[in-house]
């Protein structure tokens, strides 16, 4: 990349990307040696969430531990993202759209679908089984140095975070898009020191950690937010806005508000034929009052299904709007290629046509509304077949609110690989309790059905698929990166 793309002060810091390291062979086991030892360590995205506090999420010895490894994540430029929905999608926009402009780009998110290298992307292709081992090895021997020290013992998640950053330092990435995993405020991607910071979408979800309300929520989202740095924001409602607000206002952080400071509207394109081109819809970007707009009022193409993603473009828009006042060399051409193929894996993903199937790692009722509406919008008039599973801790009965009188039929299961598991029978009585409070209408409540693996809800689905169905597989990131092994083996 030609290196007056970036802002002098940043072009001066960045030198040529190096080769790729030569790696570790695989053979010797050292992969499944890697692995073992990141499994080791206390996994909350296996476990459940601990509470929320500063003696389970210790933002001071992941300084500590990178620290150890020579501050990787201060030698980049960082965009950080946070938000109950939306946060993948937009960071992936991001990257995206920088990658296209001719920035290398790191993209570090989580949780993973089928292997853990997903969560440490450069220019969208993972970072290598090889490079997965070496950066184990190297964060390892950091921790261990930590721990004999008195720093206590750092978790997966800390691990993971750590060498994702250590791994765009070792490559020399121009810039890099980290998501946070839970909240923000104490999330260990919060140590970073972002260019400026992003907040999508506020809904409940983890309210046993974040709180009960959305302006619990949106508060500690919203602590991701630094000392004069820009903030973009595509949150919504008073709640939301006002934390997020009074936060920004409290460090003197620029806030560009979507509603206040740019917009977005959106609409389906017509079917017009058995293919993917079927699903794209247009967004359009208003800038507002922002007099120095780099992209104006613009209309761009998506492949990504739903409404709710025209706040994702325009919140990406916004942030790339910001980047280029800043100094950032982008082209609209670029942007306009890079979001017309942008998706982000497992989010409303249409992994078939014919029939129609549609994956999607909505976890909460808002996420949810946001797919039935989407499947509504894009594929009006056709009959639903749904496969669910959930997590213990999150709020199942209200998502099955909407989905049961959604469908035709609703098949319930537990992903294998995971202990926080609803177990299936406890989803069927929660749907046919659900069902039997429906109206008496005809055709009203869906058949309920039990399926004791993901590979056998998918099974009885693929079987009972009939002509104008749609399948769509929601609920949770486990029970997607389960069934993703199964179209994707």
């Amino acid at each position: 990349m030609p290196q007056d793309a970036l802002p002098d002060r940043l072009a001066s810091t960045m030198p040529a990307p190096p080769p790729a390291p030569a790696g570790v062979p695989l053979e010797d086991g050292r992969y499944e040696q890697a692995l073992g030892y990141l499994t080791s360590r206390i996994n909350y995205e296996k476990v459940g969430p601990a509470p929320y506090n500063a003696q389970h999420y210790r933002l001071d010895r992941m300084r500590r531990l990178l620290g150890r490894l020579g501050n990787p994540h201060l030698r980049y430029p960082v965009i950080h993202v946070a938000g109950t929905k939306g946060k993948g999608t937009t960071s992936t926009l991001l990257a995206d759209c920088l990658g296209a402009c001719g920035f290398r780009t790191g993209l570090y998110t989580s949780p993973h679908l089928l292997r853990l290298e997903e969560r440490i992307q450069i220019g969208g292709q993972n970072c290598s089984p090889d490079e997965l081992v070496q950066l184990t090895g190297s964060v390892r021997e950091a921790a261990e140095g930590l721990e004999a020290d008195g720093g206590g013992r750092a978790t997966f998640f800390e691990l993971t975070t750590a060498m994702g950053m250590q791994h765009f330092a070792n490559q020399n990435v121009h810039c890099a898009v980290l998501e946070t995993g839970l909240g923000g405020r104490l999330d260990s991607t919060n140590v970073c020191q972002p260019v400026l910071s992003v907040i999508t979408s506020i809904s409940l979800d983890h309210q046993k950690q974040l709180g009960n309300t959305l302006a619990q929520i949106a508060t500690e989202k919203a602590g991701i937010i630094k000392p004069g740095r820009p903030v973009v924001c595509t949150a919504r409602g008073p709640e939301s806005c006002g934390a997020i607000l009074k936060q920004a206002a409290i460090v003197d952080a620029p806030v560009r508000l979507i509603d206040r400071d740019f917009s977005a509207s959106w609409s389906p394109l017509p079917r017009q034929s058995q293919s993917l081109g079927e699903a794209v819809a247009t967004a359009a970007f208003h800038p507002g009052d922002l007099k120095r707009s780099f992209l104006g009022e613009s209309t761009w193409q998506t492949r990504m299904l739903g409404r709710h993603q025209a706040d994702n473009i325009a919140g990406a828009l916004a942030t790339l709007d910001l980047l280029a006042e800043l100094g950032w060399k982008l082209s609209r051409q670029q942007l306009q290629r890079a979001i017309s193929q942008s998706y982000a894996r497992a989010r409303l993903e249409l992994i078939s046509i014919a029939p129609l199937r549609i994956l999607d790692t909505a976890h909460n009722p808002a996420s949810i509304q946001a797919g039935l509406e989407a499947i509504q919008e894009h594929f009006p008039n056709q009959t639903c077949q749904v496969v669910f599973a959930s997590s213990s801790d999150k709020d199942y009965r209200s998502m099955l609110r909407q989905l049961v009188p959604s469908c035709r039929r609703l098949i319930v299961t537990a992903y294998e690989r995971n202990q926080r598991a609803v177990p299936p029978d406890d989803l069927r009585q929660a749907a046919e309790q659900i069902a039997s409070d429906l109206p008496p209408v005809a055709d009203c409540a869906p058949d309920v059905v039990v399926a004791p693996t993901p590979a056998e809800a998918w099974e009885l689905a693929t079987r009972a698929t009939e002509p104008d169905d749609i399948l769509y597989i929601t609920g949770s990131f486990f029970l997607a990166a389960e069934l993703l092994e199964l179209v994707e083996p």
